[in-house]
């Protein structure tokens, strides 16, 4: 079961860099300016994940600190992706990411 968690957790967390940079592509409208801009919001994102709330994080905070950060920054990409014309996807990986944290806090 372990493996499975994680490995639903690593999807989520890969939808939500696409949600990131899906926003990016749509705030730089396209083209060049929309491609830098969604390599850097999805550089941004990813960043953030990788130093707050990563199971390697190099800033180590408290098991509520992290649920909360990951709950935030997956609600941040799943609004970005809605704004950019992915509303399902966006409400998907919300729902999706509470299940695999609840099945995660019951273990």
């Amino acid at each position: 079961m372990n493996g499975v968690m994680s490995a639903a957790a690593f999807a989520l967390e890969a939808a939500a860099l696409a949600c990131a940079a899906r926003w990016g592509w749509w705030a730089g409208s396209g083209g060049a300016t929309g491609a830098l801009a969604a390599l850097g919001s999805a550089a941004l994102w990813a960043t953030t994940w990788g130093v707050f709330v990563s199971p390697r994080a190099r800033v180590r905070l408290s098991p509520a600190a992290t649920t909360f950060g990951r709950a935030l920054l997956v609600a941040v990409a799943a609004v970005g992706g809605l704004i950019a014309g992915w509303g399902t996807f966006g409400a998907a990986l919300v729902i999706a990411w509470l299940v695999v944290a609840v099945a995660e806090a019951a273990r």
